[in-house]
C-alpha cells in the first residue's frame, strides 16, 4: 500500500524546529566527506538541522579536515576505531542526549536529495508507529552511474512499506530506539542494520521507503579491503542467523550460506553487496574465510545467545494515547 503526501508537509515543520541531527559515519573515509558533508548541508529548509561526523579512529586526517572545511559541523572523535555499529552508536547517543526529534543516519560515501529531511520528517509525524524511513538508491559502483549533476525537482513524496531499506542512507525515529535499543554491537560491521530493522518491526514499527533518491558510491573503506570486508560480512551473516533464524530452520538455512559462499560454480548477482565481493575470489579462499566467520561465532556463542534472548524479550510498542486508553 502507497503512501502519497505533498513534501513540506506539517510533519517537516515539527522535526526540523524540534532538533533533527544527520550523523556521518566515517572510517579513513577523508577524501569522501567533502561531498557527502556538502550534501548534508544543502538539505532544502535546514533550520534546526545538525551534521555530526563520528570520525571513527582514523588516521587520515578526517577530524582536522571536517573541523577546517565545515566549520559548523559537530565532530565526534573516536579514540579507536570501533566499527561502524560502535561508530554509529556513538553519534545515534549524542543526538538522543540532545532531545533529537529524527536521526539520519548516513555512510560516509553518499549524496542524497535536498528533500530528504521534509519527506523523512513528514512521513515519521504521520504515524508515530513508523519507526525508520529509507531512501531510493541510484548508481554507485555496482551499476557504474555516476551521481548525478542535478537533482530532480520532487513536488510529491511517496512512501512504500519495506521490510528493509538501504543502509546507507536512513532517518530513524528517536522513539523506536529508545524502544528496541541501538545496534547491537555483536555485529561490528554488516548486518547491524538488518538486525535493527527486524527488532523494530518485532516490537510493532514499521518501515518506509520514500521517492526521494540518493546516491551510494559503495567504494568506501571495504573496497580497499576486500578479503577482511568478506569475512566480517560472512561472520555477520552468520551471527544474524544464530541470533534471529528459528532452530528447526538454522541448519538448512546455514547450508544454503554455505553453498553460496564456498562453491565455485554458484552464479552470483552483482547488484546485492555480497555477491559483488565475492565475485573476484577462487573458492577456495571463500571457503577458508567461511571456516574463519563459522570459528568466529562458535567463539561468540554465548553472547548470540543471550542477545537472542534479550530481543525475544522485548515488548511491543504502542503509542501512549492508545496504551492509556486500554
Amino acid at each position: 500500500m502507497a503512501l502519497s503526501m505533498t513534501a513540506g508537509g506539517a510533519g517537516q515543520v515539527a522535526a526540523g524546529a524540534g532538533g533533527a541531527y544527520a550523523v556521518i559515519v566515517s572510517y579513513q573515509c577523508r577524501e569522501h566527506l567533502a561531498y557527502s558533508v556538502q550534501s548534508l548541508l544543502d538539505t532544502e529548509q535546514p533550520d534546526g538541522l545538525r551534521v555530526v561526523v563520528v570520525d571513527n579512529g582514523s588516521t587520515d586526517g578526517t577530524a582536522e579536515y571536517v573541523a577546517t572545511a565545515f566549520p559548523s559541523v559537530t565532530v565526534l572523535r573516536l579514540r579507536r576505531n570501533r566499527g561502524f555499529t560502535g561508530g554509529a552508536n556513538a553519534g545515534l547517543r549524542y543526538a538522543l542526549r540532545q532531545d533529537a526529534t529524527l536521526i539520519g543516519l548516513f555512510n560516509a560515501d553518499i549524496r542524497i536529495h535536498p528533500a530528504w529531511l521534509r519527506a523523512a520528517s513528514a512521513v515519521l509525524a504521520a504515524d508515530p508507529r513508523i519507526g525508520c524511513v529509507g531512501f531510493e538508491q541510484i548508481g554507485g559502483l555496482r551499476s557504474g552511474a555516476a551521481p548525478p549533476d542535478r537533482w530532480p525537482i520532487i513536488d510529491r513524496v511517496a512512501a512504500r512499506p519495506r521490510t528493509s531499506v538501504s543502509g546507507a542512507c536512513l532517518c530513524i525515529a528517536p522513539r523506536a530506539l529508545r524502544h528496541v535499543g541501538l545496534f547491537d554491537r555483536g555485529f561490528r560491521t554488516f548486518s547491524e542494520e538488518t538486525d535493527l530493522y527486524l527488532r523494530l518491526q518485532r516490537a510493532g514499527f514499521s518501515l518506509l521507503e520514500v521517492s526521494v533518491p540518493s546516491w551510494h558510491l559503495n567504494g568506501g573503506y571495504w573496497s580497499r579491503r576486500p578479503l577482511l570486508g568478506t569475512y566480517r560480512l560472512m561472520r555477520s551473516l552468520l551471527r544474524y542467523g544464530i541470533k534471529h533464524w528459528p532452530a528447526s530452520q538454522f541448519w538448512p538455512r546455514f547450508a544454503r550460506l554455505a553453498r553460496l559462499c564456498c562453491s565455485a560454480d554458484r552464479k552470483l548477482d552483482l547488484s546485492y553487496r555480497f555477491h559483488l565481493m565475492l565475485r573476484d575470489q577462487p573458492a577456495a579462499v571463500r571457503l577458508l574465510i567461511f571456516a574463519a566467520a563459522a570459528a568466529a561465532n562458535v567463539a561468540g556463542l554465548p553472547r548470540t545467545l543471550l542477545a537472542r534472548r534479550r530481543c525475544s524479550a522485548v515488548p511491543r510498542w504502542e503509542p501512549e494515547h492508545l496504551a492509556v486508553s486500554r
